[in-house]
């Protein structure tokens, strides 16, 4: 099966961190290694070059958005962004260039098959040829409810995209998510029924157990995630002093990138500064040994479609705490492998926190029943392989 593989994320780094770049670079990788020819079209934010390149096994074409020079006269240019041309014209010009790449490369590389994220709409206007392989879009957290989550202030450029989004949903042959969960979410918030919805759940590479001495007088509590209301930070934030007139020898490590500095509105907080470590955004190098030493793993989310950090957390043995929201109960079984607590809230946090920090035999036998749930249910491999009984299914006429 010849499959392309189309997104605007895609890991040119092992530092990159978004989450649907990473599970593209899994699928791809996963899908190589069952003998299928795969080919990656990556049309990434706010780039202008095109070029082909290798990666591993892969090929992947990157197609930069090109704008007309009339953008780069000298007193034009300035006029134009004046009149703010520039925050909706790149959108909709790049969708043109996205159906005239296409058009010609997937004929020529005879592709059977598309698979794509449904993030920006890229395949809005492509899914409209009537000469062209079935379209498989996964649908994660939509940029709709994304903003509307943040409650942040929604751009042109970013309307256009998210209505891009709705389109390219309504006029694909297939649609995958990851969850039952969140298939119900997207039917009360797009209108398109959980039934249409298949659930291949994201996989992960299972790395080696490593059963960690605790040889340190401290337990080490890791967080990991954007620093912003949707993740949970300020919950976690505010559960911290109550988790310490508790156990004043837990240590919280904050991973992630402070867009809006929320590490700096506590930096000088005397009852959590010496417990509370914000490290920013770290390479993944730093990332694997931070997942590796620490004890316990938070992230009090107000909302994940999936929640790749918890698996990726249980495939190192470690015990989690996250919320009951979303799809994050399809991979976290509470009181089996982790603990679900209701979001915003501090005080169930902070006792979640407790009762694991209290407990070594607690978080030892959450821990490797995490890890056996991650191997038995969100591999790289289980995923590829339903993937492709998916393509085949749908090749062959099966409707969703």
């Amino acid at each position: 099966m010849r499959i392309a593989i189309v997104t605007p994320l895609y890991p040119l780094s092992k530092d990159c961190d978004s989450g649907i770049a990473i599970h593209y670079h899994h699928l791809a990788n996963g899908l190589k290694d069952l003998g299928h020819e795969v080919i990656v079209y990556f049309f990434p934010y706010e780039v202008f070059e095109s070029k082909v390149f290798n990666q591993g096994k892969l090929t992947i074409y990157q197609v930069g958005c090109s704008l007309p020079k009339i953008f780069f006269f000298k007193g034009l240019g300035r006029l134009l962004k004046s009149l703010r041309i520039l925050e909706w014209y790149p959108t909709l010009i790049f969708q043109q260039q996205i159906c005239k790449f296409l058009d010609k490369r997937v004929k020529a590389d005879k592709i059977d098959i598309i698979e794509s994220t449904s993030n920006r709409g890229l395949l809005a206007r492509y899914a409209k040829f009537k000469d062209r392989p079935p379209i498989c879009t996964r649908v994660s957290t939509t940029m709709a409810s994304s903003y509307r989550n943040a409650k942040l202030a929604v751009s042109i450029n970013y309307r256009i995209e998210s209505r891009l989004e709705y389109q390219q949903i309504v006029r694909s042959d297939s649609l995958i998510t990851h969850t039952i969960a969140h298939s119900v979410e997207l039917e009360n918030e797009i209108g398109v029924s959980h039934k249409n919805f298949k659930i291949i759940s994201h996989g992960i590479p299972i790395p080696p157990l490593q059963i960690k001495t605790n040889k340190s007088e401290w337990i080490s509590v890791l967080f990991v995630g954007r620093l912003e209301r949707r993740k949970g930070i300020e919950v976690l934030i505010k559960a911290i002093p109550l988790v310490l007139k508790s156990n004043c020898t837990v240590l919280f490590k904050i991973i992630g990138a402070d867009a809006d500095g929320i590490s700096d509105s506590y930096s000088s907080d005397s009852e959590i500064r010496q417990n509370i470590q914000f490290l920013g955004k770290v390479k993944n190098d730093e990332l694997i040994n931070a997942y590796q030493n620490c004890d316990i793993f938070v992230a009090p989310s107000y909302y994940e479609s999936f929640g790749l950090i918890y698996a990726e957390a249980m495939a190192w043995g470690k015990p989690v705490i996250g919320t009951k929201v979303g799809g994050i109960p399809d991979v976290v079984e509470d009181n089996k492998n982790g603990i679900l607590v209701p979001p915003g809230n501090e005080i169930e946090l902070a006792s979640a926190i407790i009762r694991l920090a209290d407990s070594h035999e607690l978080r030892s036998s959450m821990g490797l029943a995490g890890r056996k749930r991650i191997k038995e249910n969100f591999s790289v491999e289980e995923m590829a392989r339903r993937s492709v009984q998916h393509y085949g299914e749908l090749l062959s006429g099966k409707k969703y």
